[in-house]
């Protein structure tokens, strides 16, 4: 992953859109999606962590929780 500057990539996914448009390749980024990740998703738990009490689960047991759930709760595919 790179950081690359909201002007460069706007600038990139415009090419990009141009090219899709005029050659029919796919784009890798268009200028929509360029938009949406420059925007700030910041995000805090803590109004939940004062309210109600909430506890994040730290991520090493997260993950160990996950993993045994995952082991005890194999699916076979079923065929048709």
């Amino acid at each position: 992953m790179i950081h690359v500057p909201a002007w460069m990539a706007l600038a990139f996914s415009r090419i990009e859109d141009l090219l899709a448009n005029g050659i029919g390749i796919y784009p890798l980024i268009t200028p929509q999606w360029v938009r949406i990740f420059i925007k700030d998703w910041d995000f805090t738990s803590r109004k939940a962590e004062k309210e109600l009490g909430y506890r994040i689960t730290p991520f090493g047991e997260a993950l160990q929780k996950t993993l045994n759930w995952i082991n005890g709760n194999r699916y076979t595919l079923k065929t048709q």
